[in-house]
């Protein structure tokens, strides 16, 4: 499978819904909040990791890729296991079979992602839901008061 292939799997399936493509992110625009999907290839492997998060429009970045950030990954081995193989372009999977299952793995994502568009949704069922806050940028706990 091709890099190219697999980046049009996403581009067939973000793109209707709004987001924006530049380069491996997708990025959807709302009044207080970026979403951002993104591909990150593996250096010593054909193993693409799947980050999505948050970009809060009124607060500075400074230097961070977003401000509130996920890794996609299994509820449990069994679960991570088939999703490294579905992002992995040298496994074995037949290619229907992957496409339909990157696509389920993305529709989860962009479900979760569809119910948060503030900044009060962001902290009460995303942040203050984080079983550790050591994840979340010192910024973004001075911008939401949090101890």
């Amino acid at each position: 499978m091709s890099k190219k292939e697999f980046i049009q799997w996403f581009n067939e399936l973000l793109l209707p819904l709004g987001y924006k493509r530049k380069g491996n992110v997708w990025e959807l625009s709302g009044k207080e909040l970026l979403k951002v999907i993104d591909l990150q290839k593996s250096m010593y492997s054909s193993l693409y990791y799947v980050n999505y998060g948050y970009i809060i429009t009124k607060l500075e970045l400074d230097g961070l890729l977003s401000h509130v950030n996920f890794r996609l990954h299994g509820k449990d081995r069994q679960e991570g296991d088939y999703i490294m193989e579905l992002f992995d372009l040298n496994s074995d999977l037949d290619e229907h079979r992957r496409k339909e299952g990157v696509k389920e793995v993305l529709s989860g994502i962009i479900f979760q992602m569809e119910k948060i568009n503030t900044e009060n949704e962001l902290l009460e069922y995303v942040i203050k839901k984080m079983p550790t806050k050591n994840a979340i940028p010192l910024c973004v706990i001075r911008y939401f008061n949090l101890t």
